[in-house]
């Protein structure tokens, strides 16, 4: 048999936590206790009084929560044990203002960004939605699109609604009901409570110009008119690999295929240098399949194409693998064919057109380069040969790749020259 536990009420300290219309008071400071492991005497009842309210509970408690506190006000709490005469404790108090919806209507959540095409649009959050008044919890929408069916969906972390189907210059009301727990003084309620915020906007026509993020890569697809009426033919659209974002694929209705490769339309960055006697210019032409952009792309950026993914508004992605980052993004969409990840050769030679003499940095990193010298000795699997002489004590040489490109590591670990 487990021990009870014998604790007299006046020596113990109430306790509260504030709750959505309610309050939780714990009553001894051993904490919550089973009834049947509490000794108080010949007290049989646990009795709450507030207001002209008297709630009675068939046992002694170790705590009570009290609910239906709709009202906004300081409530005064009486707990007291009686025994079956109806002979009462010493009753213990406190005073407590529950969170009511009162306190729910001052508070609000960051409003979203609107981007909107004339069918479809997208509400994201780029900032954390938590704040000193509110932990964010999560999100469930609701809109009705132009066929008349409901549309509903939920999110959590990194919130984000992608709404189709809408009608061009209509009114649109997104229903939004945030999950939050609310925060008094910093401190976080019981409860995680719904808070509504609506979202309402109208959606522009057809012939409604548009902002691109990335004009000169749509100018480079031939696309020098930015309405939804000018792109609506658009079947495909190529994108270099160092894109920033992908934002602008959102106002393309008619996509079938997105080609992250660069395709035959766009030439790599270049950088050019003139110091120390060196005047050379690095990169350029064709892309080079070691070649990846710099840094991952944020993911916001290219939850754009995801979107299209998600919804079935696009056939195919073309993608070399690592080449952008957002492999994890596009990964479900692998085995379906729909992303195809373009194959790269197991070795690639790097061009002559990335190496530079290390004077450019320091005079004393003199070298001389000769590019195919002609008299080297023979040998099989050379590529790119040239003979270097040391013309100072910290001669020096380097293969140089335009600012906004990296080596793709994860596809080629190595890098392997002879002597």
């Amino acid at each position: 048999m487990p021990k009870r536990i014998s604790i007299l009420p006046n020596n113990d300290t109430i306790i509260r936590q504030v709750g959505y219309e309610r309050v939780e008071i714990d009553l001894l400071k051993a904490g919550r206790i089973p009834s049947n492991k509490i000794y108080m005497g010949k007290a049989k009842k646990t009795v709450v009084e507030y207001d002209d309210k008297r709630i009675v509970i068939d046992s002694v408690v170790s705590w009570v929560n009290i609910t239906g506190l709709t009202v906004s006000k300081l409530y005064r709490f009486k707990v007291y044990t009686e025994d079956e005469y109806g002979n009462r404790s010493v009753p213990q108090e406190i005073a407590l203002i529950p969170y009511t919806q009162t306190e729910l209507s001052t508070i609000a959540v960051k409003s979203p960004r609107v981007l909107a095409s004339p069918t479809a649009a997208v509400l994201d959050w780029t900032e954390n939605l938590s704040s000193i008044l509110l932990d964010y919890c999560g999100l469930t929408f609701k809109y009705t699109d132009n066929t008349g069916v409901e549309r509903t969906g939920e999110r959590l972390l990194n919130p984000r609604i992608f709404a189709a189907n809408l009608t061009p210059g209509d009114r649109i009301n997104i229903d939004v009901y945030y999950k939050v727990i609310p925060k008094v003084n910093g401190e976080r309620i019981l409860d995680t409570v719904e808070l509504y915020q609506p979202v309402t906007f109208n959606m522009p026509l057809a012939n409604s110009i548009f902002q691109p993020a990335e004009p000169e890569i749509l100018r480079a697809n031939g696309i020098n008119t930015f309405t939804a009426q000018a792109i609506a033919d658009i079947k495909k659209l190529v994108y270099p690999v160092d894109v920033n974002t992908l934002q602008d694929l959102f106002y393309f209705s008619n996509l079938d295929e997105v080609d992250l490769t660069g395709g035959d339309l766009f030439q790599m960055k270049t950088i050019s240098y003139n110091r120390n006697g060196i005047v050379a210019t690095l990169g350029g032409g064709s892309f080079d399949p070691f070649a990846r952009r710099v840094g991952d792309m944020p993911e916001v950026n290219a939850q754009f194409l995801v979107d299209l993914l998600a919804n079935n508004l696009v056939k195919k992605v073309k993608y070399i693998p690592y080449s952008l980052g957002i492999d994890h993004l596009l990964q479900p969409y692998v085995n379906s064919g729909v992303v195809e990840l373009v194959q790269v050769p197991d070795e690639a030679v790097i061009p002559l057109k990335y190496l530079i003499n290390g004077t450019v940095q320091a005079t004393n990193w003199k070298i001389d380069l000769i590019v195919d010298p002609g008299d080297y000795p023979a040998g099989e699997g050379l590529y790119n040969v040239f003979r270097v002489i040391l013309r100072d004590r910290s001669a020096s040489f380097a293969f140089v790749m335009p600012k906004e490109y990296e080596f793709n590591a994860q596809v080629y670990k190595k890098l392997r020259f002879k002597v």
